[in-house]
C-alpha cells in the first residue's frame, strides 16, 4: 500500500482528534497548546501526503496542474470553513453584544471534528475499493 495513502487519512484523522479534544476541554491554557500541537501534526501529515497524492496519479506532463488543483481545493476548502465559523459565531452571542458565546466556538470544534471524521471515511472507503491500484486515497 502506498504510505501517502495512509499518512492522509491518518493525517486527517489526527486533525479531527484535535478538535474534538478543543470541543471538550478548553478551560486552560495547556488544553489550547494540547490541541496547537496535535492539530500541527495532523495538518502536517495530510498536507504532505496530499501533496504527493495529487501529482503521484497523474501523467508527469500534467504534474503542475494537478497540484495548483490541490492548492486550490485547500484554499477553498479553508476559506468556507472560515465563512461558516464566522456565521456560527456571529448568529451565537452574549445577550445583545457582539461577544460569541463559548458553545458557539464548541459547535465550531464539533463541525470540523465531525468533518475530519467524514474525510478520514471517505479516505478509507475508497482505499477498500481501489486497494492496489492506487487509484485514490
Amino acid at each position: 500500500m502506498d504510505r501517502s495513502r495512509v499518512h492522509a487519512r491518518g493525517g486527517v484523522a489526527i486533525a479531527g482528534l484535535s478538535y474534538f479534544w478543543l470541543a471538550l476541554f478548553n478551560t486552560r491554557g495547556i488544553d489550547m497548546l494540547i490541541f496547537s500541537g496535535v492539530q500541527g501534526l495532523g495538518f502536517g501529515v495530510a498536507y504532505a501526503a496530499l501533496g504527493t497524492l495529487a501529482v503521484q496519479h497523474v501523467p508527469m506532463d500534467r504534474s503542475g496542474i494537478a497540484s495548483g488543483i490541490n492548492s486550490l481545493v485547500r484554499t477553498g476548502g479553508g476559506s468556507i470553513a472560515g465563512a461558516v465559523t464566522a456565521a456560527i459565531l456571529a448568529g451565537m452571542v452574549i445577550g445583545g453584544s457582539d461577544v460569541p458565546r463559548l458553545g458557539a466556538y464548541e459547535l465550531s470544534f464539533w463541525i470540523v471534528g465531525a468533518g475530519s471524521v467524514l474525510a478520514a471515511l471517505v479516505a478509507l472507503g475508497n482505499a477498500l475499493r481501489y486497494p492496489r491500484d492506487g487509484a485514490g486515497f
